[in-house]
């Protein structure tokens, strides 16, 4: 069973840069894609990520673009590759 994505947070850090958290409900890798069109196509889009097994995710995304809405989706695989992924995020960059 895919993990449950909740909590998904977008936070501006410091100017040009986003930070998005979430929560799953198993230990899981953690993934962003993120740009400025909708809908991301997930298979060309800009995304970085962590392959650490957590529950608390947290990934920093910096040089955007200022005044800009970027579109954020996070994604989660767990330990048997079972993979969860959000719906479109949108947050704009102070």
């Amino acid at each position: 069973t895919a993990p449950i994505v909740s909590g998904i947070t977008a936070t501006s850090t410091a100017t040009g840069s986003a930070t998005l958290a979430w929560t799953t409900s198993e230990p899981s890798t953690s993934k962003v894609y993120f740009g400025t069109t909708t809908p991301l196509n997930l298979l060309t889009t800009t995304s970085m990520n962590s392959t650490a097994l957590v529950t608390s995710h947290s990934l920093s995304v910096t040089d955007l673009a200022t005044t800009t809405t970027y579109h954020f989706v996070v994604s989660s695989t767990d330990a048997s590759g079972n993979t969860a992924t959000s719906s479109d995020i949108s947050f704009l960059v102070p």
